[in-house]
Parts: C-alpha cells; structure tokens; sequence
C-alpha cells in the first residue's frame, strides 16, 4: 500500500495553534494528516509490525512538517505513508496485489476503480 496525504496549513496556522506546536503535536505531520491515512492502512492490512520514519521540518515553524513512514504489518504486507503541511494539498492510496491495483485519488474517492494486472509478463510478446 501506498498513502500520500499534504496539505499547506504550516504556511497559514497561527504559531499558538496546537498543530503548530512540537508539545501537543509530537508527531509533527503525522499528528495532522498522517494519522487518517494510516488509519486507512490499518483497516486494510491489520495491526502494524515493524516502522521506519523520516521526518523533517521545511517551513518556518517549529514542528517537524514532513513524515515518511515504512510499514511492515503483520499480515506481511508492507506500505509507504508519506505526510506534509508544508506543500499544496493532495491525497492518494493506492493498494497493490498479484492480480490487480486500486488507487484512490484525491479530492474524491468517486473516481477509482480495480487496474487488473496482465496475464502474461510485460516483457513477452
């Protein structure tokens, strides 16, 4: 699985508003934004195993802004999740089997629908 969820509220939030603030959001884009996809995450694949994080900060406040994670669940499947308030809004997830793909694209999720994968490999003729 693949999430992607930004948005640009750290260039308009008050410096007094919780998100802003590294105390009531320790996780930094996480605690904003990231959290919903990852939520989305769990209900697909179950409780997570294993995480690995990169988070940064790249505007002027003083919480970190942008989160990448790598997920390992305990179902085996494994998922990115990349979160920001540091750049224009958008959201996608996209979830990848042997047989086919599904993403859901952002602002609506009206729009998806299942990508079969081909029958033969892409390299034969």
């Amino acid at each position: 699985m693949v999430g992607q969820h930004t948005t640009s509220t750290s260039t308009f939030i008050p410096a007094e508003n919780w998100r802003a603030d590294p105390d009531e959001a320790p996780a930094g884009a996480m605690t904003a934004v990231g959290l919903h996809t990852l939520d989305h995450m769990i209900e697909f694949a179950g409780r997570v195993r294993d995480v690995r994080c990169i988070t940064a900060r790249h505007g002027d406040g003083r919480a970190e802004d942008t989160t990448t994670l790598m997920l390992r669940f305990e179902s085996g499947v494994t998922g990115t999740l990349f979160c920001s308030v540091a750049t224009a809004t958008s959201f996608s997830f996209s979830t990848y089997g042997t047989k086919a793909w599904r993403k859901f694209p952002a602002p609506r999720c009206s729009a998806c629908g299942w990508c079969r994968c081909r029958s033969m490999r892409p390299s034969a003729r």
